[in-house]
Protein backbone atom coordinates (compact mmCIF):
# COMPACT_ATOMS: atom_id res chain seq x y z
CA UNK A 1 0.00 0.00 0.00
CA UNK A 2 1.41 3.42 -0.41
CA UNK A 3 1.57 5.35 2.55
CA UNK A 4 1.98 8.72 1.35
CA UNK A 5 -1.74 8.34 -0.65
CA UNK A 6 -3.64 6.54 2.22
CA UNK A 7 -5.78 7.12 4.89
CA UNK A 8 -4.97 7.17 8.66
CA UNK A 9 -7.25 7.53 11.78
CA UNK A 10 -6.62 8.34 15.52
CA UNK A 11 -9.32 7.49 17.85
CA UNK A 12 -9.50 7.00 21.29
CA UNK A 13 -12.67 4.72 21.33
CA UNK A 14 -11.36 1.34 19.30
CA UNK A 15 -14.51 0.48 17.46
CA UNK A 16 -15.14 3.52 15.77
CA UNK A 17 -11.02 3.46 14.72
CA UNK A 18 -11.68 -0.19 13.75
CA UNK A 19 -15.07 0.79 11.80
CA UNK A 20 -13.69 3.58 9.94
CA UNK A 21 -10.48 1.08 8.90
CA UNK A 22 -12.40 -1.54 7.60
CA UNK A 23 -14.76 0.90 5.46
CA UNK A 24 -12.14 2.73 4.14
CA UNK A 25 -9.33 1.00 3.92
CA UNK A 26 -7.45 3.27 6.64
CA UNK A 27 -4.56 2.21 8.66
CA UNK A 28 -4.96 2.77 12.90
CA UNK A 29 -2.53 4.68 14.12
CA UNK A 30 -1.42 6.53 17.89
CA UNK A 31 -1.06 10.40 17.27
CA UNK A 32 2.52 9.71 17.78
CA UNK A 33 3.01 7.67 14.88
CA UNK A 34 1.46 10.81 12.74
CA UNK A 35 3.32 13.08 13.97
CA UNK A 36 6.63 10.33 13.35
CA UNK A 37 5.34 9.65 10.08
CA UNK A 38 7.49 11.72 7.46
CA UNK A 39 4.90 10.51 4.62
CA UNK A 40 2.08 12.07 6.14
CA UNK A 41 1.85 15.80 5.37
CA UNK A 42 -1.51 17.00 6.68
CA UNK A 43 -3.31 16.40 9.72
CA UNK A 44 -7.37 16.82 10.31
CA UNK A 45 -8.33 17.86 14.25
CA UNK A 46 -11.63 17.03 14.67
CA UNK A 47 -11.28 16.88 18.32
CA UNK A 48 -13.48 18.42 21.21
CA UNK A 49 -12.29 22.56 21.44
CA UNK A 50 -10.17 22.06 24.46
CA UNK A 51 -8.08 19.72 22.79
CA UNK A 52 -7.17 21.97 19.86
CA UNK A 53 -4.62 23.80 20.98
CA UNK A 54 -2.10 21.14 22.04
CA UNK A 55 -2.46 18.80 18.91
CA UNK A 56 -2.15 21.68 16.06
CA UNK A 57 0.77 22.70 18.28
CA UNK A 58 2.23 19.73 18.66
CA UNK A 59 1.68 18.60 14.64
CA UNK A 60 3.03 22.40 13.11
CA UNK A 61 6.26 21.61 15.29
CA UNK A 62 6.38 17.87 13.67
CA UNK A 63 6.02 19.52 9.94
CA UNK A 64 2.59 18.93 9.28
CA UNK A 65 -0.08 20.92 7.65
CA UNK A 66 -2.79 21.75 9.74
CA UNK A 67 -7.05 21.77 9.40
CA UNK A 68 -8.60 22.43 12.73
CA UNK A 69 -12.36 22.17 13.28
CA UNK A 70 -14.35 24.97 14.57
CA UNK A 71 -13.61 26.68 16.56
CA UNK A 72 -9.98 27.39 16.58
CA UNK A 73 -9.79 27.45 20.67
CA UNK A 74 -11.42 28.32 23.62
CA UNK A 75 -9.20 31.45 24.18
CA UNK A 76 -7.16 34.08 22.22
CA UNK A 77 -4.07 33.05 23.81
CA UNK A 78 -4.95 29.92 22.42
CA UNK A 79 -5.64 30.60 19.07
CA UNK A 80 -2.30 32.65 19.44
CA UNK A 81 -0.71 29.91 20.41
CA UNK A 82 -1.39 27.99 17.30
CA UNK A 83 -0.89 30.91 14.85
CA UNK A 84 2.86 30.88 16.10
CA UNK A 85 3.57 28.09 15.84
CA UNK A 86 2.79 28.12 11.95
CA UNK A 87 4.40 30.59 11.33
CA UNK A 88 7.61 29.34 12.89
CA UNK A 89 6.66 25.98 11.25
CA UNK A 90 6.28 27.18 8.27
CA UNK A 91 3.32 24.96 7.40
CA UNK A 92 0.01 26.45 7.04
CA UNK A 93 -2.61 25.92 9.39
CA UNK A 94 -6.49 26.20 8.64
CA UNK A 95 -9.68 26.51 10.68
CA UNK A 96 -12.75 24.06 9.03
CA UNK A 97 -15.73 27.52 9.06
CA UNK A 98 -17.45 25.39 6.21
CA UNK A 99 -20.23 27.67 6.27
CA UNK A 100 -18.52 30.21 4.52
CA UNK A 101 -17.74 27.92 1.50
CA UNK A 102 -21.91 26.93 1.60
CA UNK A 103 -23.39 28.25 -1.78
CA UNK A 104 -25.91 30.18 -0.14
CA UNK A 105 -23.59 31.83 1.93
CA UNK A 106 -21.56 32.96 -0.59
CA UNK A 107 -24.35 34.28 -2.91
CA UNK A 108 -25.37 36.44 0.13
CA UNK A 109 -21.82 37.71 0.06
CA UNK A 110 -22.02 38.43 -3.18
CA UNK A 111 -25.26 40.65 -3.56
CA UNK A 112 -24.19 42.76 -0.25
CA UNK A 113 -21.05 43.11 -2.01
CA UNK A 114 -22.40 44.82 -5.13
CA UNK A 115 -24.86 46.81 -3.30
CA UNK A 116 -28.01 44.53 -4.60
CA UNK A 117 -29.65 44.52 -1.20
CA UNK A 118 -28.97 48.22 -0.09
CA UNK A 119 -27.34 49.28 3.02
CA UNK A 120 -27.27 47.12 5.28
CA UNK A 121 -27.47 48.35 9.17
CA UNK A 122 -28.86 45.43 11.25
CA UNK A 123 -28.21 41.38 10.67
CA UNK A 124 -30.06 38.52 12.53
CA UNK A 125 -28.81 34.78 13.06
CA UNK A 126 -30.08 32.51 14.15
CA UNK A 127 -28.61 28.53 14.95
CA UNK A 128 -31.07 26.08 14.63
CA UNK A 129 -31.11 22.75 15.72
CA UNK A 130 -30.56 20.55 19.28
CA UNK A 131 -28.02 20.72 21.08
CA UNK A 132 -25.03 18.05 20.44
CA UNK A 133 -24.74 15.22 22.76
CA UNK A 134 -22.75 12.61 20.67
CA UNK A 135 -19.41 14.00 21.71
CA UNK A 136 -16.73 11.85 24.36
CA UNK A 137 -18.15 12.40 27.95
CA UNK A 138 -20.57 15.19 26.65
CA UNK A 139 -17.78 17.28 26.24
CA UNK A 140 -20.23 19.51 24.23
CA UNK A 141 -22.04 20.43 27.55
CA UNK A 142 -19.22 21.22 29.70
CA UNK A 143 -18.57 25.11 28.87
CA UNK A 144 -15.29 24.57 30.11
CA UNK A 145 -14.35 22.29 27.33
CA UNK A 146 -16.43 23.72 24.09
CA UNK A 147 -17.00 27.51 25.47
CA UNK A 148 -21.10 26.58 25.14
CA UNK A 149 -23.48 27.78 22.19
CA UNK A 150 -21.85 30.94 21.85
CA UNK A 151 -18.47 29.79 21.21
CA UNK A 152 -19.15 26.24 19.13
CA UNK A 153 -21.97 27.34 17.44
CA UNK A 154 -22.35 31.02 17.11
CA UNK A 155 -18.83 31.33 15.82
CA UNK A 156 -20.18 30.56 12.45
CA UNK A 157 -22.53 33.56 12.26
CA UNK A 158 -19.39 35.83 13.66
CA UNK A 159 -17.58 34.57 10.99
CA UNK A 160 -19.82 34.58 8.57
CA UNK A 161 -21.34 38.51 9.56
CA UNK A 162 -17.10 39.38 8.99
CA UNK A 163 -16.08 41.57 5.62
CA UNK A 164 -13.69 39.22 4.04
CA UNK A 165 -13.55 40.23 0.29
CA UNK A 166 -10.76 37.89 -0.43
CA UNK A 167 -11.93 34.74 1.08
CA UNK A 168 -15.82 35.18 -0.28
Amino acid sequence: MDKRNSLWIVDPIESRAKAISEKYGATVASFEEILENSEIDIVDICTPTFTHRELAVRALKAGKHVFCEKPVALTLEGARAMDRAAKKSGRKFMVGHVVRFFPQYIRVKELAAAGDVGEIVMARLYRGGSFPSHGIDNWFADIAKSGGVFVDLSIHDFDFLRKRPSVM
